[in-house]
């Protein structure tokens, strides 16, 4: 049976080949794209390690599905536009993350004239419920040890589960966090910042080109002046050290 132009055997043969250089690097917990695909290879590699199964902070699937509309979901819209076109690894991280939404049997973005491509809310929802319980079913058939986390469940109960390893280090690092009292980061606003800058970002480079080299004429001419505004407040100073000097 072939995949694309690769053998079924050569697939896994990289997928085993990517784990062992991922793990002689150093690295002993993994999450999010693209490995959140491999999470049944890696649970069959690492016998002993905890699963974490991350749930929305609300519970709530619609939540879920309207922060990856503002956020991630909107990577095919954005990074196919200026001024990310002129980089060219856009065009592979693009592929990648396309390749691992299909992997994980996401819905596809649906598009319609005159809109970018988006996924649709109800499809992303009923994606959601049916990989959270498909993955935990899969994780408890394997008699495996499974922590289903929501951030605002904060420090505690991860610290809990962890603390399954035996590890001193680990169990040292979570007393000191659950007694300092520091909130566990249970929400996405900095991500839909950002989110917020690349669509600004986009809306800039649509703008026709007599208007952007306007702007990027005032923003040079503006800067020009706040040169010159700091370089005249340091020359009276200068001037009277040397007349003091002198005197």
């Amino acid at each position: 049976m072939k995949t694309g132009w690769r053998t079924d055997e050569a697939v896994v043969a990289s997928r085993a080949a990517l784990f062992e250089r991922i793990a002689a690097d150093g690295f002993n917990a993994t999450a999010d794209m693209p490995m959140i695909a491999y999470y049944k290879e890696l649970i069959e590699l690492y016998p002993a390690a905890l699963v974490v199964m991350t749930e929305h902070p609300t519970g709530s699937a619609e939540r879920w599905a309207a922060s990856v509309k503002a956020t991630i979901g909107r990577n095919e819209e954005l990074f196919q536009q200026p001024p990310f076109t002129f980089i060219s690894m856009m065009r592979g991280f693009l592929r990648m993350e396309m390749w691992n939404w299909q992997a994980q049997g996401a819905p596809p973005r649906r598009t319609s004239p005159g809109a970018p491509p988006a996924f649709d809310t109800a499809e992303l929802v009923a994606f959601y419920r049916k990989w959270n319980s498909e993955a935990e079913e899969w994780v408890k058939s394997k008699q495996r040890r499974l922590l289903k986390f929501k951030a605002t469940d904060g420090w505690k109960p991860l610290c809990d589960f962890v603390a399954a390893l035996n590890d001193a280090s680990v169990d040292a690092k979570c007393a000191a966090i659950v007694a300092s009292g520091v909130p566990y980061p249970s929400a996405n606003v900095d991500l839909r910042k950002v989110y917020a800058v690349l669509g600004g970002l986009v809306a800039f480079f649509q703008l026709p080109l007599s208007v952007i080299a306007a702007i990027a004429v005032a923003a040079l001419a503006l800067g020009v002046r706040l040169c010159s505004a700091c370089c005249r407040r340091r020359r009276p100073a200068r001037s009277n050290d040397k007349k003091g000097k002198a005197a």
